[in-house]
């Protein structure tokens, strides 16, 4: 069935700009602050006027971006708040044939870029009431939720986890590396070869698809730490015809133009580009 078959789609009466202020009592909610903080507000008594003559949403209802970031959802907690109009509507559920926490993981999973064939996404009323939808029962949908509400919950604490862990390392790298150590010498001083590599003429196609790996940045990106494999590899040829040098496995490379400071250690023999000092 169709989403409007059992609920309606409303939005908040028309607030305009010279109503609300940069401070208030009441958070007015626009779509690129939907969801975080609110930059605007309103009065208390024009929040409570508009509440009580016009459409409002209930504790629970769901709210969908429909302009900007589209799909945004957040389910209203009953708080004091406003919400711009058109750009922001909530899908009320009178039959109460399905969970509002459910219905928010059907419209968190639709991919709105198609409802477009232009580069600005809209969602209008009648693309919500028109949706297809497959609602189990009442039971099973709160099991859905469950399920899928833990899952959410374990991801964030595995991301509060590794934001605290990204503080702890910038912490203890502050710590380890910010003074000036004791009895310090020049990096070269403990390197046998260091030097910069050398990228062959890219339309001599000879120089090219050879037996020697040939590292750029984007290899760096995508592996992280140690290098195991190369997207390029360049000819024997090529490598003669520049400034290029074979880089003996386990030695530190460092990026020097583009994503600058991005180190890797090879676990093969490479060449790189001259965007990177071995």
């Amino acid at each position: 069935k169709t989403l409007g078959e059992d609920c309606e789609i409303n939005m908040c009466k028309r607030i305009f700009a010279s109503q609300t202020s940069d401070t208030g009592d009441v958070p007015f909610y626009k779509i690129g602050t939907i969801g975080g903080k609110a930059d605007a507000f309103i009065s208390q008594a024009l929040f409570e006027e508009y509440r009580d003559r016009y459409n409002f949403p209930q504790k629970g209802d769901v709210l969908i971006s429909c302009a900007g970031t589209v799909g945004k959802t957040v389910v209203y907690d009953g708080q004091p708040a406003y919400f711009q109009d058109s750009n922001i509507v909530w899908v009320s559920n009178p039959k109460q044939l399905y969970i509002n926490s459910f219905l928010r993981y059907i419209l968190s999973r639709v991919d709105w870029r198609k409802l477009n064939t232009t580069t600005i996404i809209r969602i209008y009323n009648d693309n919500l009431r028109e949706l297809a939808v497959n609602f189990p029962s009442v039971k099973e949908q709160e099991k859905i939720v469950g399920l899928l509400s833990l899952i959410d919950e374990l991801i964030a604490i595995q991301s509060k986890i590794i934001e605290d862990l990204k503080k702890l390392k910038v912490g203890i790298c502050r710590k380890c590396f910010s003074k000036h150590p004791h009895n310090s010498s020049p990096l070269q001083s403990y390197f046998d070869y260091g030097k910069a590599g050398g990228t062959p003429t890219s339309t001599n196609k000879d120089y090219y698809d050879g037996d020697i790996p040939f590292l750029s940045i984007n290899d760096i990106t995508k592996q992280g730490k140690y290098i195991k494999s190369t997207d390029k590899t360049i000819s024997d040829l090529g490598l003669k015809s520049s400034t290029a040098w074979v880089v003996p496995p386990y030695s530190l490379i460092l990026s020097m133009y583009a994503s600058v400071g991005l180190p890797a250690i090879n676990t093969l023999p490479l060449a790189t580009s001259q965007a990177m000092f071995s």
